[in-house]
């Protein structure tokens, strides 16, 4: 078996599976924040909280990922019980946070996209390692997994904050009669790194004859180009309000689904790479898809516009039921989920899967106001930072490693001591100065 076939899988994991993984930090967040909330841990020292976070946060997940399935629905519970019940005790009703509408960004959302990351970081480099259960990686052809999920969760969460900023930036003066102008260079200036990456990537793959998946995005093709074309149509696309988004979102979704059953679906999995279009077919096949996913996160933004109540929470569980029978509805009538499609079933199951972690973030947010984990802070700030020197050191470790046949417990460590680096990086504020020194050298 060649490194690709090792890090895919042909049918995937089953969604309870996944939903009860992914979860897992999530549902630690509550109960660390009620011990948050009982003690003074937010007084230590910026080192002490970090090491604490990954503790409560990371370690728990890394568990979840390489122990027995069966002891999820119980460590569930040992995390959310006690903390419902301190909540009940002390409180007997619900407080409202005080997140207001253009103030400090919402701790739902920094929360939410930060463990998106960091269970991203943790996947790029335990798929490599045996100790990893193989239903985890990312699907070939048709299903669901762990993996599968992240690479939607980045696209779909990373739409959230736009309409929050969009509430709180205006186009310069001279631009008002022209914002499409303004928004089409803003946008295209603010991707222009990622096509860049993208194209370092390609570079360095080649150069290092490092493995690499063809049939996951194409020949050519990689995620940098997905998220820098996707982010630059959603941007351009988004309309004023959220239901019009949703319903760009919807119309999308459908119009890419009837190209994909009419035919797509069939030359993406089947016909020979021929040339340049076909060489990348899964990449450029998968466009719509992903700009549905972005359009509906936008869509979803428009819930966190307000302040933290508990009706934004119940509109959120409301639209996360709407999501998860939808989901259902696609993969029974039309066809399974697939991440190489982006099709309607994979766009609507990612959407509700997503969905239902931020209400479990909005929800801490309303049982316990407290400013968001550090380490979820820096993890959040420093997004494309924290992936790219992950990206940098999953590499390193591939090629002075042999992961494939590592043993278990060698496995583990190494995963735990690469986390350790990754989040050691970001929390520093490594990332920041990079940037300072970077622009001063832009000057000179």
């Amino acid at each position: 078996m060649n490194k690709a076939q090792f890090t895919s899988t042909p049918t995937g994991s089953n969604k309870l599976e996944i939903c009860l993984i992914t979860c897992v930090p999530y549902v630690a967040m509550v109960g660390y924040a009620a011990v948050r909330h009982h003690t003074q841990l937010d007084t230590w020292t910026h080192g002490l909280r970090v090491s604490l976070d990954f503790s409560a946060l990371i370690l728990p997940f890394v568990y979840a990922c390489l122990s027995n399935a069966e002891s999820l629905g119980s460590m569930h519970a040992a995390m959310i019980i006690p903390a419902v019940i301190y909540w009940l005790s002390a409180h007997g009703e619900i407080q409202i946070s005080s997140w207001q509408r253009g103030g400090a960004r919402l701790p739902a959302l920094t929360q939410l996209r930060g463990i998106i990351m960091l269970q991203t970081v943790f996947c790029i480099l335990a798929v490599d390692f045996a100790a990893f259960p193989r239903r985890f990686a990312k699907t070939r052809d048709f299903g669901t997994s762990v993996m599968d999920l992240g690479v939607g969760a980045v696209i779909l969460s990373g739409a959230f904050p736009r309409r929050l900023r969009a509430l709180r930036e205006a186009p310069p003066a001279t631009f008002v009669q022209s914002q499409t102008a303004y928004r089409v260079l803003r946008v295209v200036r603010h991707h222009l790194p990622l096509v860049s990456l993208g194209v370092c990537r390609i570079l360095l793959v080649r150069s290092l004859e490092y493995h690499e998946a063809v049939d996951e995005y194409g020949v050519h093709w990689n995620f940098f180009f997905t998220l820098a074309l996707v982010s630059t149509a959603s941007v351009l696309l988004t309309p004023s309000s959220p239901r019009e988004s949703a319903a760009a979102s919807a119309i999308t979704m459908i119009l890419h689904q009837a190209m994909l059953s009419c035919g797509l679906t069939e030359w993406v999995l089947t016909a020979p790479r021929v040339n340049l279009i076909s060489a990348n077919k899964e990449g450029l096949a998968s466009l719509p898809g992903f700009v549905a996913l972005a359009l509906m996160g936008d869509a979803v933004g428009g819930i966190l516009q307000d302040a933290v109540s508990s009706r934004g929470l119940f509109q959120l569980v409301s639209l996360d039921f709407v999501l998860w029978v939808s989901a259902m509805a696609a993969e029974i009538l039309v066809e399974r989920p697939s991440r190489r499609l982006c099709n309607a079933a994979f766009v609507l199951w990612t959407s509700a899967q997503v969905v239902m972690t931020l209400s479990i973030c909005y929800a801490s947010s309303l049982m316990f106001p407290l400013p968001s984990p550090p380490l979820l802070k820096a993890f959040n700030k420093h997004l494309l930072d924290g992936f790219l020197f992950a990206n940098l050191l999953t590499g390193l470790v591939n090629m002075l490693l042999p992961t494939t046949a590592a043993s278990y417990a060698f496995g583990v460590t190494v995963l735990l001591l690469y986390m350790g680096a990754v989040c050691a990086f970001v929390a520093s504020g490594f990332p920041s100065q990079i940037r300072q020194q970077l622009k001063r050298l832009a000057r000179m």
